[in-house]
């Protein structure tokens, strides 16, 4: 039997890979790839802020090229086709370098609302305090009677946070001028009191506040909600354009924030999404009105801070018998980094004058300012014949030049930088959902919104405050005809059209 043909044997050069064989590197690339592309899709769906359009396109772009650079990069050869591997091998890389990137900053920004919604310790600061005569030292108090407030709802842990301090004698007395009364009489060494008082006691009793000194500072800290307002309105869904109300509260510190501080900025932003319409609404910080669920003596609008903030989104709700969706609590730092990540803001000035913070120069007219010099524009008061009146309006100025700025096409596709450059110096109910869908709608039409101010009025007088008891504070007294006409602005905006 003949012996078969024997075929010529091929053998591949040492150290090279058969020339069909795809590599790994290849196919792992073309799985990240796909893995990638599907993370980034999850992360743009859930934060839902890019209309259905741009997301088809989106979505045909991205999966075509998927499938082209994926299946290039599956079935590629080496060699010859080391050229293509390494042009599919660079498209791939930039693409998951996108994708981790569109992943990561809707990540940050759920992340934000989130934690600006969750549960935070309320810090409630408290001074132990005692005439300038009297040793500084907190152990002088030893075994002496100190005074607290009875209408304090903490006291049973301030007593328990100073005993341990110190071991002293504790008394309630019923209202501040009380308590400075008996401090200066004598009948009482020293007093424990929320920190917020001292700046009350500086505006009221100034010369018993000149007498004093701060031996001691502490905490009581408190597990609470920062969405603990009353929503009664659920966030907007897809297409729903319906109009809502933000409560924004400024505090004036630097860094973290609580909600039981005085509230020195009290603003209204009604927001008519239809319409493109938005209404800043200023009510002065002394303005005297009813804290809501008190009765008799009226206080200082700022004052309802101290109670919390649900305190004073009921007292606004109550004068102007609107419902207040949602709010914001920020403080100095917030607006600082605000201004600054979006690249300043055109603020224009009635008037020319130098703040006392930073000593920065305002001319008359348009004012490109940057973080900081926003925050002199807006805390000046005392450049003014008009003084608080002024500085309620230069903040609404402010916050008119910020909403402008952020409206720009540039800071939408960057606000999650915004957020995050934010993070831990806000508080706020305001859910993803609404913000989802402002950023979204925006988008899909672009427009320039129309932003209109008006402030609450009234008369300067002095009389005695809820909080302050007796004592006789500034205050200003409403003026009806303003708050009428401020009620009539604002269900302008809230004001659908039929049908």
């Amino acid at each position: 039997m003949p012996n078969p043909k024997r075929l010529p044997v091929r053998h591949a050069k040492e150290g090279t890979l058969p020339a069909r064989a795809p590599t790994w590197l290849a196919r792992a690339l073309a799985v990240a790839l796909l893995v990638a592309v599907m993370a980034a899709a999850w992360s743009l769906i859930n934060l839902d802020v890019l209309p259905p359009r741009y997301l088809a396109v989106l979505a045909v772009v991205a999966v075509g090229a998927t499938i082209a650079i994926g299946l290039g990069l599956w079935f590629v050869k080496v060699p010859p086709q080391s050229g293509r591997l390494t042009v599919l091998g660079g498209l791939a890389a930039a693409g998951i370098t996108g994708c981790l990137f569109a992943t990561q900053a809707g990540h940050e920004v759920t992340s934000f609302v989130d934690k600006a919604n969750e549960v935070h310790q309320a810090r409630t600061g408290y001074s132990v305090i005692s005439l300038l005569s009297h040793d500084p030292e907190l152990t002088s108090l030893e075994g002496q009677l100190v005074g607290q407030l009875a209408t304090d709802s903490n006291k049973a842990d301030v007593a328990r946070t100073l005993g341990q301090l110190v071991p002293v004698e504790m008394t309630e007395l019923n209202e501040p001028g009380d308590l400075a009364s008996a401090l200066t009489n004598g009948e009482i060494e020293g007093a424990v009191l929320d920190s917020n008082f001292l700046d009350m006691y500086k505006e009221a009793l100034p010369e018993f506040y000149e007498s004093i000194q701060v031996m001691a500072t502490f905490e009581v800290v408190a597990l609470v909600t920062a969405a603990a307002a009353e929503q009664t309105k659920p966030a907007r869904a897809a297409g729903d354009d319906s109009p809502f109300v933000v409560y924004i509260s400024g505090i004036d510190t630097f860094g973290s924030i609580d909600l039981t501080s005085r509230s020195d900025v009290n603003i209204l932003v009604v927001i008519n999404p239809a319409e493109h319409r938005i209404l800043l609404v200023n009510t002065p910080r002394d303005y005297y009105v009813q804290l809501h669920g008190t009765t008799g003596v009226k206080d200082k609008l700022t004052h309802a801070g101290i109670y919390g903030i649900q305190m004073s989104i009921d007292t606004l709700e109550d004068l102007y018998d609107i419902s207040i969706d949602y709010y914001v609590r920020i403080n100095f730092s917030s607006l600082v980094k605000i201004v600054n990540t979006v690249g300043g803001i055109d603020v224009e000035s009635e008037y020319s004058f130098t703040s006392k913070y930073g000593h920065y120069w305002f001319s008359q007219g348009v004012n490109h300012l940057n973080g900081d010099q926003a925050l002199g524009f807006a805390r000046e008061r005392y450049a003014f014949g008009g003084g608080d009146r002024v500085r309620g309006e230069n903040q609404q100025r402010v916050i008119k030049a910020l909403i402008t700025k952020a409206m720009e096409p540039q800071n939408l596709a960057n606000y999650s930088d915004i957020l995050a450059s934010i993070e831990g110096a806000i508080q706020m109910t305001v859910p993803m959902e609404e913000i989802s869908a402002l950023v979204r709608d925006q988008l899909n039409a672009p427009a320039s919104w129309q932003v209109d101010m008006v402030s609450a009025d009234g008369t300067d007088s002095s009389q005695p405050t809820y909080s302050m008891g007796s004592v006789y504070s500034y205050v200003m007294i409403p003026d009806d005809a303003s708050i009428e006409a401020v009620r009539a602005a604002i269900e302008d905006v809230l004001a659908q059209p039929e049908g």
